[in-house]
Order: C-alpha cells, then structure tokens, then sequence
C-alpha cells in the first residue's frame, strides 16, 4: 500500500516535450531520468496546446482512497 504520491501526467506541447527529451538525453544529469519522464510528459488530445505552461497531475496515494480519488483517463 503507497502511502505517497507520485505523478501521473505533465501536460505540455509535443514540441516543448521532444525539445526537453532532447536536452535530457544529451546531459549525463538528466540522462537516466529521460525514459520515465517521457511516459509523463503529454500534450492532452483535444485540449488547448500546453507550449507556454505545464499542468502537473499528482496520483492520489493509496491510502487516502476515502479522500482522494485519481481521475480514469486523459480526458481527450
């Protein structure tokens, strides 16, 4: 049981999100992180282009079910 919250999504545009995989990739800081946050950075289907802000989506923790509910889907 997860008593901590993770992320679920970062809405940003396709272009900023490959110019930031891009910049991840070539920085040995950052390298090893690329492959994860890639799954999290996503410009939403249907929505407005996220190129000049981010939405940070944070995963409700397991155990605050009663309190906190995670949303099903992307919402595009």
């Amino acid at each position: 049981m997860a008593d901590r919250a993770g992320l679920v999504h970062i809405f940003v545009s396709s272009g900023l999100r490959w110019r930031l995989i891009e910049y991840g990739r070539k920085d040995p800081r950052f390298a090893r992180y690329v492959d994860d946050v890639a799954l999290l950075l996503k410009q939403p289907a249907g929505r407005s282009v996220h190129d000049d802000h981010f939405h940070v989506r944070i995963a409700c923790p397991d155990n605050l079910g009663e309190l906190c509910q995670n949303e099903s889907r992307l919402g595009g």
